[in-house]
């Protein structure tokens, strides 16, 4: 069984006002009550969806795969006020490197709890969805065991250093680039429940965790009757209709922000820095010897303003310069841009640029 998604011309939609959406969980929701109806549900809310990022999702054997080069079609970066000097740079999620979900899920005999190395979760945009912590907590003994796990709950403040979010390194939208220029979101995604309710998809999931098991949107919870004699678990889920699903939280309402950990079953790879098995792996287009790079985060309290011009380029602006310890170059704009290869579905031919102000006139050439 395959169903076939044809790639979209890259670019943005319109952008849409943000409108809160809080969705219910009710009857309206499409549930699954064999593996055949999930395998379809799971396509069809993919493909209902209007994202140029997924480019085909079909079902083999027992799992069902999700291709895409992971950039939403809402803008990215703006707002960002720690940044990361990482950029949204399309990845190669397709053939052996796709997104897989069980076809058939199963609650596990026990939940498995965070933190993971990657994505915990797939956005109906082909976007991975990550818990709320940087990959730098696995170096805290204080904070996790050998394996990487929390031992202590996730909403314990001695978290929070390593939370993105309270960190200030996401966008409006809830997301901001990895290590791997991989772009993600670790909160719910206001952008994409926006395009959702544009697009009549209110009754839709907006991501489904790597366990297969659905995530909806945050809900009201004194508004929903069915929360009051139904509540979320430790981990934002329950079970309606014998079909267990999350909901993701408001990020006022504190961690975990969207899933607490997965409910149904997984492999986690530990060997392999605790990742789950078959998660797609990312790919920085950078080269080495940058002397303008630093995995350090700059601050600009106005937040980063993220620009694509007609001639390719995507601009990222600081409001002021800052300082690059390891040259003392001084760098208040980066510019990138890339050819997408439509036969091969990925990004080829980067080239990056750093100036010391706002002017294209004081680029740093030995910063390439």
């Amino acid at each position: 069984m395959k169903n076939m998604r044809n790639m979209k011309d890259l670019g943005y939609l319109l952008l849409i006002p943000f409108l809160t959406i809080a969705y219910n969980c009710s009857d309206d929701h499409d549930h699954d009550h064999d593996s055949t109806d999930h395998v379809t549900t799971i396509i069809k809310h993919f493909t209902d969806n209007e994202s140029t990022s997924v480019t085909n999702v079909y079902s083999e054997a027992d799992s069902i795969y999700i291709e895409s080069y992971g950039i939403p079609d809402h803008p990215t970066t703006d707002g960002i006020i720690a940044w990361n000097q990482r950029v949204p740079a399309p990845q190669d999620f397709t053939g052996d490197n796709a997104f897989q979900l069980p076809a058939d899920p199963e609650i596990a005999d026990s939940p498995s709890y965070f933190h993971f190395n990657g994505a915990i979760g797939i956005a109906l945009n082909g976007v991975p969805i990550f818990d709320p912590f940087k990959q730098n907590i696995c170096s805290d003994s204080g904070q996790v065991d050998d394996d990487c796990v929390l031992t202590s709950s996730v909403a314990s403040t001695g978290y929070d250093q390593y939370d993105a979010y309270l960190s200030d390194e996401l966008d409006e939208c809830g997301g901001h680039s990895g290590r791997g220029d991989d772009y993600h979101y670790h909160v719910y995604p206001s952008c994409l429940g926006d395009e959702l309710n544009v697009q009549g998809l209110t009754d839709h999931p907006f991501a489904y965790a790597m366990d297969g098991y659905p995530i909806y949107a945050p809900a009201l919870l004194t508004d929903e009757p069915s929360f009051e004699d139904n509540p979320l678990d430790e981990l934002n889920g329950h079970t309606l209709d014998d079909e267990y699903h999350y909901h993701a939280n408001f990020n006022d309402a504190g961690r975990p922000y969207v899933i607490g950990g997965f409910k149904g079953r997984v492999t986690i790879n530990i060997d392999d820095d605790r990742t789950i098995t078959h998660e797609p792996h990312t790919q920085s287009p950078r080269g080495g010897g940058n002397k303008c790079f630093e995995d350090e985060p700059f601050r600009d309290e106005d937040g980063l303003e993220f620009s694509i011009g007609t001639d390719g380029y995507h601009t990222l602006t600081l409001s002021t310069p800052v300082t690059i310890s390891s040259s003392g170059h001084q760098v208040q704009m980066v510019r990138y841009r890339y050819d997408w290869d439509t036969a091969t579905n990925s990004a080829t031919n980067y080239e990056w640029k750093y100036y010391s102000s706002t002017n294209e006139a004081d680029e740093i050439t030995d910063c390439e």
